[in-house]
């Protein structure tokens, strides 16, 4: 028995460059029957040749997969900072935060974008990984963007969902201006979007990352300028509104969506539920903002000194938050203030986690331990060293030896 439709519902799964009937009624003048069919096969005869396309095709001399293969070697996982440890198993939970960013910072980046030959997406794009990179601490970045999957020929009126990922990595280096960075990435979005065509599931068995089934394969984060026409389609006598939909799942640990309008720009970041919190991302926003903001006031001043708070929250943080109400803050660091206290009290209890307990003593004498141990193994001052997180006993003398 076939199977049972519910009367007057249909669902068409597209892109946001093409819409059913855009720019036409559906019921009024079109091309024949005969006609329709030539359209679809030119369409799909395109988007073979584009499968088939040979190693080189039009994008570079060389092939496109070794110039991606180069491009992401020892690629890492952004590791933000987040709310809740990351599951085992990645799971699509997810929930949208939106926030705008007001019309004079967008005139203003636009004006240090066209300064650079560069887009809006690109000083957008940026920012947020300058934001990351303070989020992190690390300068390797990546994110993704998408792509429209429609340069072939044939394919610009083609109804259907093409849409690719592609893979923005930037090294940043802290001490460049914004301009210099925003420099740095039109270079990298300009040579990505030379080799978008690869579509993203071949990239991934290409580049063979770690698999993790806790996050997604070689971009965890998205940026998204919608750019697609604003337009909504001719239907006949039927009237056309704009409905939003709930949106309770995300396909990343972070996407950031902006959306151009007259009173500026409209973003929306789609975040992982299962990592973060609503109060966490949206605070996300307004650091990016402050950043863009900075950016635009003084955009020769060195990425890693933007500002990422608002004055009241920066005393928050440093008058509030950084010591307790009737107590002198501590002289000196916290490894020197350890040593002290064993050399006075060497008996008495630093360190208490469950049954398990560490004297001042025997806490100053793992963490010399540790120190010259690393020493020994080449680390010096500035370098960083990991410390397994869930060793509860060991991790005290860790931080005191760094």
């Amino acid at each position: 028995m076939p199977p049972r439709h519910a009367p007057h519902r249909h669902r068409r799964l597209v892109d946001g460059r093409r819409r059913p009937g855009a720019g036409r009624a559906v019921h009024g003048p079109g091309p024949g029957p005969s006609a329709r069919p030539s359209r679809g096969r030119r369409a799909v005869s395109g988007l073979r040749r584009l499968a088939a396309r040979p190693p080189g095709g039009r994008w570079s001399a060389r092939p496109p997969l070794d110039w991606w293969r180069e491009e992401l070697q020892g690629i890492t996982p952004l590791e933000l900072p987040t709310d809740r440890p990351r599951p085992a198993v990645r799971t699509s939970r997810g929930a949208v935060v939106g926030f705008e960013v007001p019309a004079a910072t967008v005139d203003g980046l636009k004006k240090r974008a066209r300064a650079q030959d560069a887009t809006l997406f690109m000083a957008l794009t940026a920012a947020v990984k300058a934001l990351f990179a303070r989020y992190t601490g690390e300068q390797d970045i990546a994110v993704g963007t998408a792509s429209a999957g429609r340069n072939e020929g044939g394919l610009e009126g083609l109804v259907g969902f093409l849409v690719n990922t592609v893979v923005l990595r930037t090294r940043i280096d802290p001490e460049a201006s914004f301009d210099a960075l925003l420099g740095q990435v039109r270079g990298t979005v300009l040579d990505a979007f030379a080799h978008e065509d690869v579509p993203f599931e071949r990239l991934v068995e290409a580049v063979q990352p770690e698999r993790d089934t806790s996050r997604t394969p070689l971009v965890q984060a998205m940026v998204v300028l919608q750019n697609a026409p604003g337009t909504r389609p001719g239907l006949g006598d039927l009237d056309v509104t704009d409905y939003p939909l709930e949106r309770d799942t995300a396909l990343f640990d972070l996407t950031i969506e902006f959306e151009e309008h007259a009173g500026g720009l409209r973003a929306l970041v789609e975040y992982s539920a299962e990592l973060f919190e609503e109060e966490t991302v949206a605070r996300l926003g307004d650091h990016l903002n402050h950043l863009l903001a900075a950016a635009v006031a003084d955009p020769a001043r060195p990425v890693a000194t933007l500002p990422l708070l608002a004055e009241g929250e920066r005393e928050r943080v440093v008058r509030e938050w950084a010591g307790t109400e009737g107590v002198a803050p501590w002289p000196g660091t916290l490894h020197s203030q350890v040593a002290e206290r064993a050399a006075e009290h060497p008996e008495a209890v630093a360190v208490v986690c469950g049954e398990d307990a560490l004297t001042y003593g025997e806490l100053d004498r793992s963490a010399n331990q540790l120190a010259h141990h690393l020493i020994s193994l080449g680390a010096y001052r500035g370098i960083w060293s990991a410390s397994p997180s869930n060793a509860a006993r060991t991790w005290p003398s860790a931080c005191s030896a760094s």
